[in-house]
């Protein structure tokens, strides 16, 4: 029993790492209804120079979006989060023109059409100290899920991770 368990395990792990291991060639924006409404658009190849960081077009090896950026990820629904060298966070798009702000004082990926974002921690005009809260962001930049969660993970399958008054739980895409 014990080996045919581990045998299933492991079949079962190897499925989902090769599954995982699938390069995607393409990345399609969403917000529209139809499915053939939705452009396809060539993911950008990501590329390091002196520490910095930008995008090649992988077929050519062209520079499309210059290496500008202390970070900077894959693209998601045609929008890649990037970090500058004041160390905040927002997205581009494949053009390398910026979407949504670069403000943030940490960020995700969009999953599921949005992002977990979090607020600049700092002192107010009234030198009061806020740690910066989490929330979640559409890929226009509209708050859709308000800043009230000390920590934010992706959507995943409808749900995401959050912590609010030091107790975890999860919340559905609009905020239940």
């Amino acid at each position: 029993m014990k080996t045919s368990y581990l045998t299933l395990l492991a079949l079962c792990l190897s499925f989902s790492i090769a599954s995982g291991q699938q390069k995607q060639t393409t990345t399609k924006v969403t917000g529209s209804t139809s499915k053939s409404d939705i452009p396809e658009i060539p993911v950008l190849k990501l590329f390091d120079e002196e520490g910095m960081w930008g995008y090649k077009d992988p077929m050519t090896g062209k520079v499309v979006i210059e290496p500008i950026y202390r970070e900077a990820y894959p693209f998601s629904f045609g929008l890649a989060l990037v970090t500058n060298f004041s160390l905040r966070e927002g997205y581009i798009n494949t053009h390398g023109e910026v979407i949504i702000p670069i403000i943030y004082d940490n960020a995700s990926p969009f999953t599921e059409g949005l992002a977990a974002v979090k607020t600049v921690c700092g002192y107010d005009e009234n030198g009061n100290y806020s740690k910066g809260y989490w929330g979640y962001i559409d890929m226009k930049g509209n708050e859709v899920i308000p800043f009230n969660f000390s920590d934010a993970m992706p959507f995943s399958q409808g749900l995401a991770a959050v912590e609010l008054d030091q107790m975890w739980g999860f919340i559905d895409k609009f905020g239940h």
